[in-house]
């Protein structure tokens, strides 16, 4: 049986776009995306096929039943029969470039940061035993919150946390203005604000400087 191999692979936004090649005609077959950990698959929709040759794009932010894709090693495959598919190679020009470009900014992969717990990474991935193509997905959201007791005690939390910060803040521009009206000024005594580091920095560290110096 000849092999399926992709020759294009890019992201366009949060679209791959997949082109490849076969020997045999491939107009028959369906190709999907498989997590060999979980045994899901999902369907590639927009293909076009012609004899030997196709086109894919994989809308990444909703492929998964207009959801986006899970996190996982989600193998490309074409069916074979009903019960059996075979994996997807590369040429050999794209087996060094996967290897060569593993930056997020490459067009072999894709990467969207909205915060540290809402985030989703794709990247073009070869197995090491098979060298079929995968990707490789890293996806996250933050918790949805149900329930009318775990929502009641979010927002107290949260509340709770804006006040807090409010009540500080009120308290260090009280002190500050404090010390600043009633602290004699000698020449001798520097008053500033920083924020609170594990390291000297800002303000601190200029004036530490100084001292050094003098």
């Amino acid at each position: 049986m000849k092999r399926i191999v992709l020759e294009k692979i890019n992201f366009n936004r949060t679209v791959l776009k997949l082109e490849g090649s076969c020997p045999e005609d491939i107009s028959g077959k369906s190709f999907f995306l498989y997590d060999e950990k979980t045994g899901e698959k999902i369907y590639v929709t927009d293909t076009e096929i012609n004899s030997g040759e196709f086109r894919i794009e994989i809308p990444m932010l909703a492929c998964n039943g207009e959801k986006p894709i899970t996190g996982g090693k989600w193998f490309f495959c074409a069916t074979v029969s009903e019960k059996a598919f075979e994996h997807i190679y590369v040429t050999d020009n794209l087996y060094d470039r996967i290897y060569q470009y593993k930056e997020p900014e490459t067009e072999l992969n894709l990467e969207i940061d909205r915060a540290d717990n809402n985030y989703l990474h794709v990247f073009s991935r070869l197995d090491e035993n098979t060298f079929s193509f995968f990707l490789l997905v890293e996806y996250e959201i933050p918790e949805e919150i149900t329930g009318i007791f775990r929502l009641w005690k979010h927002n107290l939390k949260q509340r709770h946390h804006k006040r807090l910060t409010l009540v500080r803040k009120k308290i260090f521009s009280s002190s500050f203005k404090f010390f600043n009206k009633f602290i004699k000024k000698t020449g001798r005594r520097v008053l500033f604000t920083s924020e609170s580091r594990a390291e000297i920095g800002g303000n601190e560290k200029f004036i530490y400087d100084r001292m050094i110096e003098r």
